[in-house]
C-alpha cells in the first residue's frame, strides 16, 4: 500500500503575497529552486505519441494530486508559479505538453503551427498520462485543473471517465469561441471544407508564426511582468514557440465545443468556473450556459483581469487563488467514489 502524506490544507497564507514589481526576482530566487528540487519529468506513450509530462511531490505522495491541462498554445513552464504554489499548499503536482505542443509530439513540422483532427487525442493523451503516472500512486483524490482549451480538454475528459476524476477547476474554459462576425456554425463548416479538399495544416485567417516583438498590450495577461516572462521561455526555447492555429484545429474545437456544451448535464463532477471579466477569446455566455446547465457548477467572475487569470495582477491573483482555496478546502471535507468502486461499476456498463 502505498503510504502518503498527511491531507493537504490550501490556505489564505500560500496565496502569492509578492508585488508585481518582484516577481522577476521571486521566480529567480525562491520558485525555480524549489522546482528545481522537486522536478521529475518523462514521456508518456499514447498510441503512437510521446507526450512529455513533469511531476512534483516529495519523497512521500501526499493524498491528493492535481493535474494541470495547459491552454492553446501554453507550455509547462507557463505554470511555474502555480505549480510552486499547489505544492506548496500540500498537493502533488502534474503537468503535461499537450500533443503538438512543448517537447510532445508533433504532427506538422511548423514550430508555431498548433494542428489537431479531433480533441479525442487530447483526452486520450491525458487519460494515458493518470493511468501511467498518477493512479499507481493511489491518491484519495484527483483534481483536474484546465486552463481555456485545458478547459475544454477536462470538460471532454469528464464525460468520458466520470468515474476516475470528481473535482474540476476550470479556468477561462474554452466552452464557446469569439469568432467576430463569423458564426461559429458557418466558421466550422468552413473548416470542414477546407480539411476535406485535402488543404495542407495552414493557419487559418488572422493567426500567424511567433512574433519575434512582445506584445503585451495584445496578450491574456494583465501582469506584465508575468507576461515578460512567458515571452522570455519563448525566446530561450524554440519548443514553446506555438502561436496560430490550422484551420483543422478550429474545426476540431468548435466541434468538441458543441459535444461539451450539448452533454453538459451530463457532467457530474463537482466543478469551479473561473471566469475572466476582460475575456476577448470566450464568451462569457458560453462559458454562464455550461454552468447553467452542468449539475455541480459553482461560476466565480474575476471582474478585471484577462482570459488568463493566473497570469493577471496580483489582487486578482488572490481572489482567483481565494476562489481555488475555498473551493478545494470544501472539496476535500467530502467523500468520494474509490478507484475500486468506480473500476465496478465501469465493468458492468
Amino acid at each position: 500500500m502505498t503510504q502518503h502524506n498527511l491531507q493537504p490544507a490550501f490556505t489564505s497564507p500560500l496565496l502569492p503575497t509578492w508585488p508585481d514589481e518582484n516577481f522577476a526576482a521571486v521566480m529567480e530566487n525562491r520558485i525555480r529552486p524549489y522546482l528545481a528540487r522537486e522536478r521529475m519529468s518523462d514521456f508518456v506513450a499514447s498510441g503512437a505519441r510521446r507526450i512529455y509530462y513533469e511531476s512534483y511531490h516529495g519523497s512521500l505522495p501526499s493524498s491528493h494530486a492535481i493535474i494541470i491541462v495547459h491552454g492553446f498554445c501554453g507550455f509547462t513552464r507557463k505554470y511555474e508559479e502555480m505549480i510552486y504554489l499547489y505544492r506548496r499548499a500540500g498537493y502533488d503536482v502534474y503537468i503535461a505538453d499537450n500533443y503538438g505542443h512543448g517537447f510532445s509530439t508533433r504532427g506538422v513540422n511548423d514550430p508555431s503551427l498548433v494542428d489537431v483532427a479531433d480533441y479525442r487525442t487530447y483526452v486520450d493523451d491525458l487519460h494515458a498520462l493518470i493511468a501511467a503516472a498518477v493512479l499507481p500512486l493511489n491518491y484519495k483524490e484527483i483534481i483536474l485543473f484546465g486552463h481555456s482549451m485545458g478547459g475544454a480538454i477536462v470538460s471532454l475528459f469528464l464525460l468520458r471517465y466520470p468515474y476516475l476524476c470528481r473535482t474540476a477547476i476550470l479556468s477561462s474554459p474554452m466552452l464557446g469561441i469569439n469568432s467576430g462576425f463569423c458564426p461559429a456554425w458557418l466558421l466550422e463548416l468552413i473548416c470542414r471544407l477546407k480539411v476535406a479538399c485535402g488543404a495542407k495544416p495552414d493557419y487559418i485567417k488572422g493567426q500567424h508564426p511567433f512574433p519575434e516583438q512582445p506584445d503585451f498590450d495584445g496578450s491574456s495577461c494583465s501582469s506584465k511582468p508575468h507576461y515578460d516572462h512567458i515571452f522570455a521561455w519563448r525566446q530561450t526555447e524554440p519548443k514553446y514557440r506555438t502561436h496560430g492555429a490550422s484551420w483543422q484545429w478550429m474545426g476540431a474545437s468548435l466541434k468538441a465545443i458543441r459535444q461539451i456544451q450539448r452533454h453538459a448535464a451530463d457532467i457530474s463532477a463537482r466543478i469551479l468556473l473561473l471566469q475572466a471579466g476582460e475575456d476577448k477569446l470566450v464568451p462569457a455566455a458560453a462559458q454562464i450556459k455550461f454552468a447553467t446547465n452542468a449539475p455541480n457548477v459553482k461560476l466565480q467572475l474575476i471582474a478585471h483581469s484577462r482570459h488568463e487569470i493566473y497570469n493577471a495582477c496580483l489582487p486578482e491573483r488572490c481572489e482567483y487563488y481565494q476562489a481555488i482555496a475555498k473551493f478545494l478546502a470544501q472539496t476535500s471535507g467530502e467523500d468520494r467514489t474509490s478507484t475500486g468502486e468506480a473500476e465496478t461499476r465501469e465493468s458492468g456498463n
